[in-house]
């Protein structure tokens, strides 16, 4: 759901998704690890090279995904640090945004990321509400209700079955060609504004 606070000020009710996501990475052991500054920069960055990649073939559904990755990272990195997403509200203040290109958006992710990088907690904290504000922002910006583009999310990435390796501290798909039948495809189209 979105909230028009004024002219400037958007928030943002993901409609219970951090729920889900939070009860989704215990099943998967991943929040059994502590916040992870440098694993989380590289998955935030490998989202970063998706979106740019997806932006270069014009692939709407791909740019959709990306961004979408990068909230459910973050709301995720959120559990780890003992903070639910479903009590805080995010909000986007677009006054200082006079031009809403995918390099401002990028620009805006870079920043935030740079706030992840400080040990402060409330900086780690500043830094999650800030990506995943810009990332609805955005999905909003390119015509996306951002609650249904997550809630499409979560349904693919729960139909994914699999196990937690100990060795490199992740969950791993199983990419069976059965395991890869079960896949729910996320479908964006039906997330788009009308």
């Amino acid at each position: 759901m979105i909230n028009r606070l004024d002219d400037d000020k958007i928030e943002f009710d993901f409609e219970g998704i951090g729920a889900k996501l939070e009860i989704w990475a215990f099943e998967r052991h991943i929040t059994k690890q502590r916040s992870d500054r440098n694993g989380f920069c590289a998955n935030i960055m490998e989202e970063m090279s998706e979106y740019v990649d997806a932006i270069r073939k014009n692939d709407t559904h791909e740019i959709v995904d990306a961004i979408s990755d990068i909230i459910v990272f973050s709301m995720v990195e959120m559990h780890k640090m003992g903070i639910s997403p479903d009590s805080v509200m995010f909000y986007y203040d677009n006054k200082h945004n006079d031009n809403d290109t995918d390099s401002n958006f990028i620009d805006n992710i870079i920043d935030d990321m740079g706030l992840w990088l400080n040990d402060d907690v409330p900086e780690k904290f500043n830094s999650l509400t800030n990506l995943i504000s810009h990332c609805a922002f955005e999905l909003l910006n390119i015509g996306y209700e951002p609650a249904k583009v997550l809630h499409e999310t979560f349904r693919e990435i729960n139909s994914r079955t699999g196990e937690w390796d100990e060795n490199s501290q992740k969950w791993k798909k199983y990419k069976t060609l059965e395991a890869m039948r079960l896949w729910y495809n996320a479908n964006y189209e039906k997330c788009k504004i009308v």
